[in-house]
């Protein structure tokens, strides 16, 4: 309570500051205003708990000023056919907060202010934070408003008898799936379209083929139900849109091989999530069955919004939405619960009420509401979280003083007439108008803000790799993580500076817990 009450005061000063510069008001959280990557334009090649950053804030300065990278939302190994070398991928989800805004009318902008997805690739023997373009989503579409604001997931996958691809799930107007053989910009092709809003969160390959989820209306959905779809390379069919026969149950938010079956998880606010199983041969869904149901633990888990096979069982990682609890049953600050079936899909909890673990919900922290990514590396189950008190840095944080800088950074590439935004602010950087970005305040340090890791070899007894954000409050969760040939790579999310991408090398001895 005490959280959510500095929470409000924190925001509602925030609010009220921005009216006297009449600006925007700022309604809800997140807080939209990233423009703490005009004070941090730079970064990467920073150290912390073993990793190393190996990008710069939001891909650069100016990037991330046109383009508000604020997500890291899908990290791939792709090697194409023919090459001796591969790279890693990242997709991005470009000023999500900024969308949500001007949808509840916060933002008085001309016009939505919609920034193109891109694919980046990193390529390390250029420079060790050079990440290049390889989708811009630019060359398929005019802006300033664009229908394509990010590439939800990536996935590679080798369709029967055909070549090797890296495929690219986009969030849009409508919702398409892309995919390249070569990884190489101007090599990208649309191989699938949704017709409407969507986004593509959920993708899997199982029993040989891709198979994919729609969420209609968007980023979480609009609550209609459910949809999977199968693609092997040619053709591409539903297999379920109904919800599995249940229209409370919305969009579907991950899925996995295991055992044999698909599972897949769908978001439910009304009842709490559910986790369906299905064999998938073919075009043929076969006879469904329902493994998870009310949340698994609790109802107020509204959805499962990662999964992740290791050690013969399949997890779930759940989601409070917002980090609010609207259920009605517990406290208004609940963390997020891990869970697992095994082979006769028998649940145990693993963190949260009645755990194996012994650990209380969020890992012991009612901040940490969700659990945002998943993987095995070096035979160990990664978790990373959301930590929603690392909005509270930036709302006791002062606004920077020249507002020529806020208009410039909500404004930039949007064509308002009469206003050179992108060109304005980066003259201010360039005249060193901008003032250096805070450190992290005794504040955040009281209250471990940052997105958290912790790892486990049996699901039963759980390390701690860092609470802290990688040493900064701003990167507020730890959105995707990638194992790849003995390296672990983890995407920062945030929404002040930009994403952070950061790897711990395989040949790092430095294993050890949290220092």
């Amino acid at each position: 309570m005490v959280f959510a009450r500095f929470l409000r005061i924190g925001t509602r000063r925030l609010i009220q500051r921005a009216l006297r510069v009449r600006i925007l008001a700022l309604l809800m959280f997140p807080l939209l205003l990233s423009v703490t990557s005009i004070q941090c334009p730079f970064g990467g090649g920073k150290q912390a708990h073993g990793f190393t950053q190996i990008n710069r804030n939001g891909f650069g300065y100016i990037e991330n000023l046109v383009d508000m990278n604020d997500y890291p939302w899908g990290l791939q190994y792709f090697q194409p056919d023919g090459s001796t070398t591969g790279h890693i991928y990242a997709s991005t989800g470009n000023g999500i907060d900024d969308q949500i805004m001007y949808q509840i009318g916060a933002l008085n902008l001309p016009i939505p202010p919609l920034r193109p997805g891109e694919v980046r690739r990193y390529r390390p023997e250029v420079n060790s934070l050079f990440w290049e373009s390889s989708l811009d989503i630019r060359e398929f579409e005019q802006g300033p408003t664009f229908e394509t604001t990010g590439f939800r997931s990536l996935q590679v996958y080798r369709p029967p008898n055909m070549s090797n691809y890296l495929y690219a799930g986009s969030l849009s107007s409508d919702c398409a799936l892309w995919r390249t053989s070569t990884g190489i910009s101007g090599d990208w092709e649309k191989v699938w379209s949704y017709g409407d809003r969507g986004s593509i969160r959920a993708v899997a390959i199982h029993n040989g083929l891709l198979y994919f989820a729609v969420l209609p209306g968007g980023e979480i959905g609009d609550g209609s139900p459910g949809q999977v779809w199968a693609h092997d390379g040619v053709n591409t069919w539903q297999i379920i849109d109904d919800g599995f026969g249940d229209i409370t149950n919305g969009g579907v938010w991950t899925m996995s091989s295991f055992n044999g079956y698909l599972y897949v998880s769908l978001a439910n606010v009304a009842k709490g999530f559910e986790v369906w199983k299905l064999e998938g041969k073919g075009n043929k869904a076969g006879p469904p069955v329902r493994v998870i149901n009310h949340g698994g633990s609790w109802r107020g888990n509204f959805a499962a919004a990662t999964s992740c096979v290791f050690d013969d069982h399949i997890y779930f990682g759940t989601q409070i939405l917002g980090g609010i609890n609207s259920s009605g049953e517990g406290p208004i600050l609940r963390g997020t619960d891990l869970m697992r079936l095994d082979r006769d899909d028998k649940l145990e909890i693993v963190v949260g009420p009645d755990s194996i673990s012994g650990i209380s919900s969020g890992f012991g922290k009612p901040q940490n509401a969700y659990v945002w990514a998943m993987t095995v590396h070096r035979g160990q189950l990664y978790v990373g979280t959301w930590d929603q008190t690392s909005i509270i840095q930036y709302a006791v944080d002062e606004f920077p003083q020249s507002i020529e800088q806020l208009l410039a950074f909500l404004s930039a590439d949007l064509g308002i007439p009469g206003f050179g935004g992108k060109q304005r602010a980066i003259d201010n950087y360039v005249n060193g108008v901008t003032p250096p970005k805070r450190a992290p305040t005794f504040l955040s340090g009281q209250l471990d803000m940052g997105g958290d890791m912790y790892r486990t070899r049996d699901g039963i007894t759980w390390e701690t790799v860092f609470t802290d954000g990688l040493g900064n409050p701003y990167n507020y969760g730890a959105r995707i993580m990638l194992s790849h040939d003995g390296d672990l790579f983890v995407g920062m999310a945030n929404l002040y500076e930009g994403i952070e991408v950061w790897k711990k090398d395989r040949n790092n001895e430095n294993d050890s817990t949290e220092e």
